[in-house]
């Protein structure tokens, strides 16, 4: 299994947790609905957020296209919350906007990078 790059940062900016639910309710004629476990286990949609250098995006880009095959694989990471190594991957792909350096200028120097993932039960 593939390991996140050492030369890109992990989630420098923070990120979002947005859990998946784990339930399926179904409405009854009369009653209450009836709730039960929809999956046995549960993944974390996580939206992360990054600044990066144009090299250290160019090593993100390779990273899902070539190593994670298009983010199709999965990878090792610290889970954020817990600081135990967990199975992530990507939700599609990393995307970035060029941001004005000095306030005033454009340039490709310096990129604001989302990070669509999710860690695996």
């Amino acid at each position: 299994m593939a390991n996140w790059p050492d030369n890109v940062p992990w989630i420098a900016l923070g990120f979002t947790e947005v859990p998946q639910d784990g339930t399926i309710r179904t409405a009854m004629s009369a009653g209450a609905a009836k709730q039960r476990p929809r999956f046995s286990a549960v993944s974390r949609a996580i939206a992360a957020s990054a600044v990066l250098t144009a090299a250290q995006y160019a090593a993100l880009k390779a990273f899902y296209y070539t190593t994670l095959a298009g983010g199709s694989l999965t990878f090792e990471q610290i889970d954020p919350q817990t600081g135990a190594s967990a199975t992530w991957r990507f939700n599609g792909p990393p995307s970035g906007a060029a941001l004005r350096a000095d306030g005033e200028t454009l340039t490709a120097d310096l990129w604001s990078v989302s990070l669509p993932l999710e860690i695996l039960p």
